[in-house]
């Protein structure tokens, strides 16, 4: 199958190498942000604007993928590590495991990640050993910091905070959550790279507040694994004092108040009046802010504090419901899966349900031998993970992007029913570090800078 991979490859992507390797760096880092701007662009509709369908979602991002791809083409040809032949073979137990269960329950989407998993992926492999992961990381690191941006100024000026458990932006607290992270973990990047420092610091500021905010205590979770990360390189390597530390905590203390209270008290003005222009109404500041703006601490601390924890205070369980429906999960596996995603027969809500863990979802959804094609990829990215953690001559700006894209993710599908290919950017980028732990026979290599271009 590597052998029938590389004519592929050679097929599809062969004649450009005459183009592509005449292409400037800056031509190169363009078409890198043009594939992360649609990525992004693509999970920011999908999540409360407008419903792509599955498959014109997966097209999207295939699309996207292919054109980051491009940016890789190099005449070299290398022979893939054992590590990588290792990891295409997991790609084919999980593509071939759904195709299976495509098969069996009729349903074209498994199919589809058959394909995905079987072709898309292992070629992205065989093509990343042209890669400088550095240039990629930077340019999907520009690029969510300024999106997350732009979804924080909309969401002051359009969407008011509701009463439920989510918070403004996305219908799902998760999936504002998991832009959250993945906004954290790119403004530290940048960050320890001196890009836009002062600016990056009052983003993450507000990424971790939205965070919070949200109610989802799964990207909670995350954001504390990435400052434990973080907290440890900044210690180890004496770049931190206590006034740092303590402008840090006062400064996203701050924020999450501010956040607050303009969710609150001023967004909802903003949207009276941004519907009012679209009616072609004549409104004054009055009618628009018929109401009392007014702070309270400890009314602000209550809301703040009923926002993250009301899940918890509704259900009586910090798993919030989670556990009955894992139990329910595990009561309905089989050998090739469901005709669908969902798990029926739990009390919790009483409706099905996403499985809110992402072993479980695909053994559930596609049968056990992706199940352990999945399993199995999870476990070398977190024993690489590992293994760069505990050995700091290795901790590199990179290196602790990868750590903590990896820590994250692995969180995220203990608890969320993440296991897509390219469900969102912070899984999109957990590919593409695959990629690249795939192409190297060492952690010591982990820690050596590549010097080819992208």
């Amino acid at each position: 199958m590597y052998g029938f991979h590389q004519r592929i490859y050679e097929l599809i992507f062969g004649n450009l190498k005459k183009y592509s390797k005449n292409l400037s760096i800056r031509t190169k880092r363009s078409l890198l942000g043009v594939s992360f701007v649609i990525v992004i662009c693509a999970y920011i509709l999908n999540c409360d604007i407008y419903n792509f369908s599955f498959r014109s979602r997966n097209m999207i991002y295939a699309v996207a993928f292919i054109i980051l791809l491009i940016t890789l083409q190099n005449n070299e040809n290398k022979l893939l590590s054992p590590k990588g032949k290792f990891i295409i073979g997991c790609l084919y137990v999980l593509g071939g495991g759904s195709v299976i269960a495509s098969i069996a329950n009729g349903v074209t989407g498994y199919f589809f990640y058959g394909l995905v998993y079987l072709f898309l992926l292992p070629i992205g492999i065989i093509m990343f050993n042209h890669g400088n992961f550095n240039e990629i990381i930077l340019s999907f690191s520009k690029c969510s910091v300024v999106f997350f941006f732009i979804i924080a100024v909309s969401s002051f000026l359009f969407k008011p905070i509701v009463e439920g458990q989510y918070a403004s932006v996305f219908g799902d607290p998760n999936l504002l959550g998991l832009f959250c992270v993945e906004t954290v973990i790119s403004g530290m990047y940048l960050i320890k790279c001196k890009k836009w420092k002062k600016t990056t610091y009052g983003i993450i500021f507000f990424a971790v507040s939205f965070c919070y905010i949200s109610g989802s205590r799964t990207s909670a979770l995350a954001i504390i694994c990435i400052i434990i990360i973080e907290a440890i390189y900044w210690v180890k390597f004496k770049k931190i004092s206590f006034v740092k530390i303590v402008k840090v905590i006062i400064g996203i203390t701050i924020t999450v108040y501010i956040t607050m209270f303009i969710l609150i008290n001023i967004t909802p003005g903003l949207v009276n009046l941004e519907s009012g222009l679209r009616a072609g109404d004549k409104i004054s500041v009055h009618e628009i802010f018929n109401y009392n703006i007014k702070f309270s601490f400890n009314e602000t601390t209550d809301d703040i504090v009923d926002k993250n924890l009301k899940g918890i205070k509704d259900n009586d369980s910090f798993t919030a419901g989670r556990t009955d429906i894992w139990k329910e999960t595990i009561h309905s596996l089989n050998a090739f899966g469901h005709n669908t995603e969902l798990v029926k027969g739990i009390s919790y809500f009483n409706k099905p349900m996403y499985v809110h863990n992402g072993i479980l979802q695909i053994w559930y959804s596609m049968g056990i031998i992706p199940a352990i094609g999945f399993i199995l990829i999870m476990g070398f990215t977190g024993i690489s993970a590992l293994k760069i953690l505990c050995n700091f001559t290795s901790w590199t700006n990179k290196n602790i992007f990868i750590i903590e894209v990896i820590g994250a993710t692995s969180i995220f599908v203990m608890f969320f029913s993440i296991y897509f290919a390219f469900m969102n950017p912070l899984i999109y980028m957990y590919h593409i570090i695959l990629f690249d732990l795939a192409n190297h026979c060492s952690v010591d290599d982990l820690s050596k800078e590549r010097k080819s271009l992208v």
